[in-house]
């Protein structure tokens, strides 16, 4: 995100793409475990540089009564991957070996910066006057155009850092986080649960259960999206014009309620081995929390795109820590009460 704010939106993304192209490269030709996670490393660090442009450029195109439903074809996209992608990964796993994985994602991360190097525009804000349409194009596409001489790595470092403090920022990064959190536990137990009796899936099938929660996505565009349009810019009428980033919040009632009840169906099926149907409707569930969930959010404060990102970052890399190591304790904990217990 720093790099992002110094060098602008368009040479981030050329810059990034084919350090994940080279990443994946090599953690499909990597010889031992620790050669595998330093590759995997460099490859999340590509990949977390490659979304904030994202929301960014859409702030910086779309008019704000807009953003909802432009934001929704971005977190849509991002539901592909986080459901579709263990289809793609496990089939090809399955059928031609795990290495082909990190191979096929370094070959769509080289076609994806061609895409990129021809197509993506830099979005930031000129000067009135800086500009003239004779030259817009390109100046528009020169490597150049984001780059911000009056701005230092040490200024953007702070700035960025200020604005994780802001309530709205960090309560959005908190909340994003623990809903993308839950859905890597989701998969992380699902891809365990479903190999072992009574299920007995190979990976094949266990990524076609993880479908379901694209299908849960692929709802919620119209209530994540189109609806916390109408209902913020009905609110902002109603205000003569004056908008507030509260007339959003609305619009994740929903997801607020069916996203939890989705991982709690979930795990109390896994818990009690019954029909995998139970597992893949709470994880249809979790998808549409997650995509609308995330969606209000993230446009309620598009201005702090920047924040926001590295909320959502840390979030889920305490998540991850906890996880690995307090894990057992956790799910020893969780068993102990409330309607697991009853299960149980």
């Amino acid at each position: 995100m720093i790099i992002l704010r110094k060098l602008g939106r368009r040479l981030t993304f050329l810059i990034f793409i084919p350090i994940l192209a080279a990443a994946n490269a090599w953690s499909s030709r990597a010889q031992s475990f620790g050669s595998l996670i330093a590759a995997t490393i460099l490859s999340s660090l590509a990949c977390g540089a490659g979304e904030a442009p994202v929301a960014t450029i859409a702030a910086d195109l779309y008019s704000v009564r807009e953003r909802g439903s432009t934001m929704m074809v971005f977190n849509i996209a991002l539901s592909a991957g986080l459901f579709v992608g263990p289809l793609i990964n496990s089939t090809i796993a399955e059928f031609v070996g795990w290495r082909w994985v990190c191979g096929w994602i370094g070959i769509a991360s080289i076609l994806l910066w061609l895409i990129t190097f021809g197509m993506v525009h830099e979005t930031c804000s000129y000067p009135q006057g800086q500009l003239n349409d004779r030259n817009l194009l390109p100046e528009t596409l020169s490597l150049k155009a984001g780059y911000n001489r009056d701005l230092s790595l040490v200024t953007a470092a702070t700035n960025t850092i200020c604005v994780i403090a802001y309530p709205s920022v960090l309560w959005a990064g908190v909340t994003i986080g623990v809903f993308v959190g839950w859905n890597v536990v989701v998969q992380l137990t699902a891809s365990q649960v479903l190999h072992l009796p009574p299920y007995n899936f190979d990976l094949y099938r266990i990524g076609l259960v993880m479908l379901s929660g694209f299908i849960g996505s692929v709802l919620a565009i119209f209530f994540g999206g189109r609806l916390i349009d109408v209902v913020a810019n009905r609110m902002t009428d109603r205000a003569q014009g004056k908008r507030e980033a509260e007339y959003r919040l609305p619009g994740l009632l929903l997801p607020a309620i069916i996203g939890p009840l989705g991982v709690l169906t979930f795990g109390l099926c896994a818990a009690k081995q019954l029909s995998w149907t139970g597992l893949a409707f709470g994880c249809g569930m979790q998808g549409f929390g997650l995509t609308a969930g995330s969606n209000v959010l993230v446009t309620a404060g598009m201005e702090n795109a920047f924040g926001q990102m590295v909320a959502i970052e840390y979030v889920l890399l305490l998540i991850g820590i906890a996880f690995m190591i307090y894990g057992s304790k956790i799910r020893s904990w969780t068993s102990s009460f409330g309607p697991v217990a009853t299960c149980m």
